[in-house]
């Protein structure tokens, strides 16, 4: 699940990426933009959106690093429960 909700991340990056003025985006007297065509939606509802995302990813994160510390189950690898930690320390980093 969070390998998809990952790559629903990067797809909504693409979206605010494509729907935001880049460079070369010129905008004239009357407010319109002259410059390769874009996504015509609003920038500060799809940002929301990827941030929105973000934060889901996290939460989902944090919910399996607990899950797999505290409801580990004794056939549960070691080495799950350490890449959960990094996973976590990376989080808290970034």
């Amino acid at each position: 699940m969070l390998a998809a909700v990952a790559a629903l991340m990067l797809a909504a990056g693409t979206v605010v990426t494509g729907a935001g003025p880049l460079a070369g985006t010129v905008i004239d007297g009357q407010g319109r933009r002259t410059t390769v065509p874009r996504f015509h939606f609003a920038l500060q509802d799809v940002t929301q959106l990827h941030a929105d995302i973000g934060w889901f990813i996290g939460a989902l994160a944090v919910a399996l690093a607990i899950g797999l510390h505290f409801h580990r189950r004794p056939g549960a690898p070691a080495q799950a429960v350490r890449a959960s930690r990094v996973m976590l320390a990376g989080l808290v980093v970034q």
